[in-house]
């Protein structure tokens, strides 16, 4: 049993980081992200950044089931002017439906992460996305997509107008910072008084 898991988890790194040939080439035709300037649908955030073992960028998408929003929302996240593993649409991007009361967590963090990684548990579910870059400092931007072609034409649910669009959800972002060590002797002394 061991053997064979050993075996998958080899078969799955390699396709995670497109080592197999065939794992870039099913990744490029099921992921594209739209082509569009319609600000109804689009959404860019100036800055994201991923340096090895120090900094990352999160960003979390919810569906707070507002009563103007349909219950699924189509969201296509990309990361721009930053080199993937593998460097290609489907490396750059996640694309996802949030349903009504979820949250989706996205990640853009170096391949070699030490915590945040497909071998922490925390980080495999369905509604967390990782976006890996090559293990140097990447700096770029974020562009968010609605999936919907027509988000200004909302369908009609019970008499009640209901959009799929970006103003439906709720996004924010955190770029992580390095965290700072103090001595020991200097947490004593600045968070508990020193008995004289």
């Amino acid at each position: 049993m061991v053997g064979l898991y050993k075996k998958i988890k080899i078969i799955l790194i390699g396709l995670l980081l497109g080592i197999l040939p065939i794992s870039q080439e099913i990744r490029a035709a099921i992921l594209s992200v739209p082509t569009t300037q319609d600000k109804a649908r689009l959404v860019i955030s100036p800055y994201a950044q991923a340096v090895p073992n120090d900094r990352y960028t999160f960003i979390g998408v919810s569906h707070p089931s507002l009563d103007s929003a349909q219950t699924q929302i189509g969201v296509a996240l990309e990361v721009w002017n930053m080199t993937t593993v593998p460097n290609n649409a489907a490396g750059r991007a996640a694309i996802f439906t949030v349903d009504a009361g979820e949250t989706h967590r996205i990640f853009v963090v170096n391949l070699s992460h030490s915590s945040i990684n497909l071998n922490t548990a925390a980080f495999t579910d369905s509604r967390t996305h990782l976006i890996l870059t090559l293990d140097s400092a990447q700096f770029g931007s974020v562009r968010v997509v609605s999936i919907n072609e027509d988000p200004s034409t909302p369908a009609v649910v019970g008499g009640i107008n209901k959009y799929d669009n970006l103003a439906q959800l709720n996004m924010w972002s955190i770029f992580s910072q390095a965290r700072v060590e103090f001595p020991r002797w200097a947490i004593k002394g600045l968070l508990f008084p020193v008995k004289t």
